[in-house]
């Protein structure tokens, strides 16, 4: 185990550090990883650190491969090395749910309410639960790294106190923790982060600790909600077709929770109701067999799959720092209307929650004159903030939208062109109900338009 200092004392390796790494994969479970990974280094479809590329191409051609194939092998190795369990319990192997965390910015009672949810949904797992949490952050300037390296060091002792005692409270669930280099902020890369998670567990694979049909779970910290059933049929189906699969998401406000409704700020309440609306937008879609078109992106929050999977694709593309899923999604050869839906229903009770704080946000920091409510933004999006860059406080507003403009917004929203159908009808009843309703008391005049 280990016990940083300093969090960026795993830097990516120099090339000349690679002497002890076998050149025969004959034998290597993660060897379609490696080859593929090293392959698109050496061409330059993915990016690699400077010193990497400087000495790859200081080689001659049929040297080059082979440096590559090394030096991926000795990032799995330094990736895994960054791990350490929170006790001497060992991992579990019946699923890895991989979270990364900015550490500077996410709460105790953030991670509190995650790892409960966690607990909770991890009885029927076979094997158990491993939690990876993957800390990260990011720097502006050379002159802040040193406050910044303090924060995170103080931070990271207090988050491992807590999961400790955590971990203590079930008998389903192992938990271990990573501290990634921090970086300047125009490297800081959300790619670049889950790719390095994935290769320490992909060092479990080489180890012989879990299989190639070992569950992955993507999660994010700002989880709040895991309905009982969702990790157990996760595993079922993965165990059963190995494919790429994704639990309902749903998007909480959970910032409201204690205040009566007459305590709601305005822009919480109009996110309230495009909220209510989509999920019954979403429900008779399900219902009618329409394709719901916010899943043409699969959120990185819930995706699920194999570990194979991931080897086999060769990683993420970390040229683009955002944008994960779609491109594991391309990677390995599905297409994200290939994946399949676990819908909620009574009966299986499947589905996550996650919070609404970062589309609240962004409301909350609109143009004067722009007053829309966003579903939901996603990470190809040039509006996207990643939760390294949010505030913790949700309800730190930044300006109040209109909310008789806002109203025609939502209604416009939910009407037009050939694409109506009675989901998007059932979801404007909605609005236009909750609008009107007397509790909410959202202020001014709204009349039903022709747009």
């Amino acid at each position: 185990m280990i016990s940083p200092e300093s969090p960026n004392q795993f830097a990516h390796h120099s090339p000349e550090q690679t002497s002890g790494i076998e050149d025969d994969l004959t034998d290597n479970p993660a060897r379609p990883y490696i080859e593929i990974r090293a392959d698109d280094i050496r061409l330059g479809d993915v990016s690699c650190p400077p010193e990497w590329r400087e000495s790859i191409d200081s080689h001659e051609s049929e040297e080059q491969i082979d440096l590559a194939r090394k030096l991926v092998q000795n990032s799995i190795v330094e990736n895994q090395k960054r791990v350490e369990s929170v006790s001497e319990k060992p991992a579990n192997t019946g699923m890895t749910i991989c979270i990364p965390l900015a550490i500077r910015y996410e709460t105790p009672e953030t991670i509190e309410r995650l790892m409960q949810q966690i607990i909770g949904a991890s009885n029927g797992v076979e094997n158990g639960v491993n939690v990876l949490i993957w800390a990260n952050a990011k720097y502006k300037d050379h002159e802040e790294l040193l406050s910044v390296e303090q924060e995170v060091i103080t931070s990271y002792k207090e988050l491992r106190q807590q999961l400790q005692r955590l971990e203590q409270e079930s008998d389903t669930v192992t938990i271990s923790t990573a501290i990634d280099e921090i970086v300047p902020d125009e490297q800081f890369s959300m790619s670049q982060i889950r790719n390095n998670y994935m290769e320490a567990i992909t060092g479990r694979l080489m180890d012989g600790e879990i299989e190639e049909n070992h569950p992955i779970v993507w999660l994010d910290a700002d989880t709040t909600r895991i309905r009982p059933n969702t990790l157990s049929t996760i595993q079922k189906c993965i165990q059963k077709y190995p494919q790429f699969y994704h639990p309902d998401i749903d998007y909480s406000l959970e910032w409201l929770e204690g205040k009566r409704p007459e305590e709601w700020d305005v822009n919480s309440k109009l996110l309230f109701i495009d909220e209510m609306a989509q999920r019954e937008y979403k429900r008779v879609a399900l219902e009618k067999g329409f394709t719901i078109l916010d899943r043409a992106y699969p959120d990185e929050s819930g995706l699920s799959f194999t570990l194979s999977k991931f080897v086999t694709s060769g990683g993420l593309d970390t040229s683009d720092p955002i944008d994960e899923s779609r491109h594991l999604l391309m990677r390995a050869g599905c297409a994200s209307w290939g994946i399949r839906w676990l819908d909620n229903d009574k009966r299986n009770k499947v589905g996550i929650e996650v919070s609404a704080r970062r589309t609240y946000q962004e409301m909350s920091s609109l143009p004067p004159d722009v007053n829309l409510v966003p579903y939901r933004t996603f990470s190809h999006e040039k509006k996207y903030t990643m939760s390294s860059d949010q505030d913790s406080n949700p309800t730190r507003s930044q300006r109040t939208l209109d909310p008789e403009a806002t109203a025609s917004f939502l209604l416009k929203k939910r009407r037009g062109g050939k694409a109506y159908t009675e989901a998007d009808r059932a979801a404007r009843k909605v609005t236009e109900r909750m609008l009107a309703n007397k509790v909410l008391n959202i202020e001014g005049t709204f009349q039903k338009r022709n747009d």
